[in-house]
């Protein structure tokens, strides 16, 4: 599983390789990532997920994230949303996930 993920983010970064990219940027929570989630209404929303490869956004949409939505912690905290420049992001996380894969297979 964790090869699994550690290939998608990597084949994904690879696609971005000398594209010119509009949303440069992942938006970070916690553990979480920013995405958009489609109401019934067909209007949008923003919303936090876990799934494998991020929502990236502009830097317009990256502003008006941080100024319109909020999140809360369990404990009733405001959790801070982190724009990441979305090539740092997927490198960090590529590299989280070999060092667990190594911690791993020496176990």
């Amino acid at each position: 599983m964790l090869e699994d993920r550690k290939e998608t983010l990597t084949s994904q970064l690879a696609m971005s390789e000398g594209m010119l990219v509009s949303h440069n940027y992942i938006l970070t929570c916690g553990a979480y990532t920013v995405c958009t989630k489609t109401l019934e209404d067909g209007n949008k929303v923003a919303d936090l997920t876990t799934k494998t490869c991020p929502s990236q956004w502009t830097e317009e949409g990256v502003k008006e994230v941080i100024s319109k939505h909020s999140f809360t912690k369990i404990d009733g905290e405001r959790a801070e949303v982190k724009a990441v420049p979305f090539k740092q992001w997927y490198k960090e996380q590529i590299e989280d996930l070999s060092d667990t894969i190594e911690l791993l297979k020496t176990k």
